[in-house]
């Protein structure tokens, strides 16, 4: 509460790609983002458009569309925020204020961030509480800050409210929080089972990638079905609904990717894995960004 007012309405860096996803559908109906592109932060547009003054051909998909790289989920949460902004900025053209409804006016950019910061506290609210169902009131609460306090959150809230940290935190807390209710031994609360579903697909948004341990865990499950002599196929509702949910949650992330990249399998990212050539030493120990250091 006390950084409130530090919050930077200003769309930069990755912010304009993920911006781009919810701009683009609600004012213009479509998922073509050359014109997004063009209304960036002035580094941005120095990186997609070319000296000619149009977009840079290495960005131009197979089918005519722009590429969008980044992920469609924050733009899915964002919405609600979005079209609140959107709304006030007609409301306020009706009584005679001219205030341009084109995505970009401050009533609607200053409008998404500040609702967003409610995703990053209620993440954190769930991991607390997940953590408290297995360590004492005092230890959940210091790890929920240590979270905070160690985590791009804070800068995320405020400088850079339009990336998309605040989301995968709040899916991956609610992803745990209902994952671990299912493990409790006072049994499964009525609904439980479509919620992880929901959570899961949900916890693929944010980055398009999918959760630890997700195909582990369907393959475990169909295996303790078979061991149990239930066979593999799914017998009661609640099952259904997990299991169609899982991939309900991530469809529409699928759709739009192979919309704009002509595969849902594409992200729109050019790099590449190279699996011949490991640079373990480097990704564990390198001085820049090795993940010990």
């Amino acid at each position: 509460m006390l950084t409130l007012p530090f919050v930077n309405p200003y769309i930069r860096g990755d912010g304009n790609g993920y911006y781009a996803y919810v701009r683009s559908v609600v004012i213009d109906g479509d998922l073509r983002f050359e014109n997004e592109y063009r209304r960036g932060d002035p580094a941005f547009v120095a990186s997609v458009i070319g000296p000619d003054g149009r977009v840079s051909a290495n960005l131009i998909a197979g089918n005519g569309y722009v590429r969008n790289q980044w992920a469609v989920g924050p733009s899915i949460l964002w919405t609600p925020s979005f079209l609140l902004g959107h709304g006030f900025a007609w409301s306020l053209n009706a009584v005679g204020w001219p205030v341009p409804a084109d995505g970009y006016s401050p009533p609607i950019v200053g409008s998404v961030p500040s609702p967003l910061r409610a995703y990053a506290f209620v993440g954190l609210a769930l991991a607390w509480a997940t953590a408290k169902q297995f360590v004492s009131p005092g230890i959940a609460t210091a790890a929920t800050m240590g979270i905070w306090s160690a985590s791009p959150m804070p800068g995320t809230c405020t400088s850079f409210p339009f990336t998309s940290t605040r989301c995968p935190a709040f899916a991956v807390a609610l992803l745990s929080g209902t994952g671990s209710e299912l493990r409790q031994p006072h049994g499964r609360p009525v609904g439980s089972v479509g919620s992880v579903g929901w959570a899961r697909g949900r916890g693929l948004l944010p980055q398009c990638g999918v959760p630890p341990g997700t195909g582990a865990e369907l393959t475990r499950e169909m295996l303790q079905r078979r061991e149990r002599g239930a066979g593999s196929r799914v017998r009661s509702w609640r099952e259904g609904s997990s299991w169609t949910r899982r991939g309900d949650g991530v469809a529409p992330a699928l759709i739009i990717k192979w919309i704009i990249h002509g595969s849902p399998l594409r992200t729109g990212y050019e790099d590449h894995f190279f699996w011949a050539s490991p640079r373990l030493w480097h990704v564990a120990f390198a001085s820049e960004h090795g993940m010990f250091l």
